[in-house]
């Protein structure tokens, strides 16, 4: 359109005349070239944040020049030259323009070489799966013995200079790793009967929460298996058990806040119809953010709540509150081919430790209720790697692995001993 409209009018100060579009269009070829690696690397290494998609088009602009100074105006001047017959002296060799030339292939070539292998195995989910137990198989024979032996993994993960060998892509983690148990989750958007993972009738322990409550439920099970007990478990997206307290959701409207308190109604009363001897709980561990109030509010609102919700569960047997895994940004945010495992690593935040204090709190209310505290589990000084003896903790920020679910089921069998031996 801009060639068609500039036919109207020619000269400097033209459309397509004017010193700016002329040389754009001399460095069309070189920017056609740069301009996508470019954004792909600055993305990659640096985010993709306003500021470093803007600083992009400088860079490439910038590569693109002298891509064209010192690669295509070389080129094309021996290539002219060569079809000449007024210079038919072939020209001299210039070192300076060859040595840039050979830097650009060596370049090119080590970036590749960067991009084809990266972490290891990230191209290659099998190494990964392929260390997973098949469907209806046995448990994953990496369990922590005890809280010293996890300790020392997780300050190892902390130093590690390089990637575990057996990283591979995120998107087949979310899929392949995921234990956020998806055949027993349900929308608490749609009034239904909820979906189960396992008998709730006959289960012993009942795991109740969200998405996150679900991704335990493999650990639970794991550390219960040789105890007799069995265990069952329901999760609704972005909703756990509070009390009725109304909060938002990222994933829903604002009709969500009315729907999940209904639902924690609802699974209130299934808890004391079903009567299990051990109830679980747990869930999203940034759940108070999402209370629109500051952190010392929303975490003593989230404490009233659970201290009267606890009160109502007085004839259940045995309650545990289980602190949630702490919250991260997620592998597929942090992990690019450049970044060393430090560079994922995160902070307990202001946000988890109210939560987990608040419920703690509560919990000391009532004389059926225990409170296991689980951050020793996955950080050192409330600093927590993304990943510990080789396996990613989680793959999207907040839900447990297979591998790390079973991983940490002997520390859960210790805590959950005195009720289920």
């Amino acid at each position: 359109m801009l060639v068609i409209w500039a036919n109207a009018r020619a000269g400097r100060l033209s459309i397509l005349g004017n010193p700016i579009s002329q040389w754009l269009g001399d460095t069309s070829y070189s920017l056609y070239l740069w301009h996508f690696p470019v954004i792909v690397f600055a993305v990659s290494v640096f985010g993709g944040s306003v500021l470093v998609r803007a600083a992009t088009i400088p860079l490439m602009l910038a590569i693109a020049a002298l891509s064209r100074r010192w690669i295509e105006e070389p080129f094309m001047h021996r290539k002219r030259a060569s079809k000449s017959t007024l210079a038919p002296n072939k020209p001299p060799l210039v070192v300076r323009d060859l040595m840039v030339g050979v830097g650009v292939i060596v370049a090119i070539m080590s970036f590749s070489a960067v991009a084809l292998e990266g972490p290891r195995g990230m191209h290659d989910a099998n190494s990964v799966i392929s260390r997973l137990p098949a469907v209806g198989g046995g448990p994953i024979a990496i369990s922590s013995n005890d809280q010293s032996q996890r300790s020392r993994e997780v300050r190892a993960a902390l130093g590690a200079a390089e990637w575990p060998s057996l990283m591979s892509a995120t998107g087949v983690w979310e899929l392949a790793l995921s234990g956020s148990g998806r055949d027993c989750m349900n929308n608490p958007m749609v009034a239904s009967s909820p979906k189960w993972c396992g008998d709730p009738k006959s289960a012993d322990i009942l795991v109740v929460g969200d998405s996150v409550a679900m991704s335990w439920l493999p650990a639970i099970e794991e550390a219960v298996a040789d105890t007799g007990w069995s265990a069952a478990g329901t999760g609704y997206t972005g909703c756990q058990l509070s009390g009725g307290l109304k909060y938002n959701s990222p994933t829903y409207g604002p009709e969500f806040a009315e729907r999940c308190a209904t639902v924690q109604d609802e699974m209130l009363h299934a808890i004391k119809d079903l009567d299990p001897k051990l109830l679980v709980l747990t869930g999203h561990p940034g759940a108070l953010s999402r209370m629109n109030s500051t952190v010392s509010t929303a975490a003593q609102t989230w404490q009233d709540a659970f201290t009267r919700m606890l009160g109502e569960l007085s004839t259940v047997e045995h309650v545990v509150v289980l602190e949630a895994n702490p919250w991260n940004e997620g592998l597929a945010a942090c992990l690019v081919r450049t970044s060393a495992p430090s560079t994922c690593a995160s902070e307990v935040d202001d946000w988890h430790a109210a939560k987990a204090s608040a419920e703690a709190a509560s919990v000391a209310t009532v004389t059926n209720a225990s409170y296991v505290p689980t951050a020793a589990w996955f950080c050192f000084e409330s600093t927590c790697p993304v990943f510990v003896a080789g396996f990613p903790v989680t793959t999207d920020g907040v839900h447990l692995t297979a591998p790390e679910a079973s991983a940490v089921s002997s520390l859960l069998r210790e805590a959950l001993a005195p009720i289920t031996r």
